[in-house]
């Protein structure tokens, strides 16, 4: 039996799957196509694996013994976007720091008297360099 097609021919398709017949492809693609034909399950299989549990110390060998281990210990599944995130709110917190670091300067050098702020202007435009260090209490 012979399918009549226009979008691929017998010859392009033979090249990339020799041996193999086109026209009972083409009939279940065209018949796919248009419906009427069920998926079929899939079934992934993959090795054993097994690990010690880095929180409980039980032997984890299923996806379910994982889960559950997760559960009563209070994690959470890792997913690399989590340092991502991490560093991103560490680089948030250490700029409102330092906004909030500068503000408050601003607000201490206006509150100084005349011949304070005189007097640190003085010594800012001789030359008197300031560096800013953080410390931890």
């Amino acid at each position: 039996m012979t399918v009549e097609h226009s979008y691929v021919n017998d010859e392009n398709w033979q090249a990339f799957h020799p041996g193999e017949n086109f026209d009972e492809w083409l009939t279940w693609r065209l018949a796919a196509d248009r419906g009427e034909t069920r998926s079929q399950m899939m079934t992934i299989i993959r090795p054993e694996f097994g690990y010690e549990s880095p929180t409980t110390g039980n032997v984890i060998t299923s996806d379910k013994a994982r889960r559950e281990d997760l559960a009563a210990s209070g994690c959470i599944e890792y997913d690399p976007e989590m340092k991502t995130d991490q560093k991103r709110r560490i680089a948030e917190q250490d700029a409102k720091l330092d906004k909030e670091f500068d503000q408050s300067i601003d607000k201490a050098i206006w509150a100084l008297p005349p011949d304070k702020k005189a007097k640190l202007e003085a010594e800012m435009s001789s030359g008197l360099d300031v560096d800013v260090v953080r410390t931890t209490v």
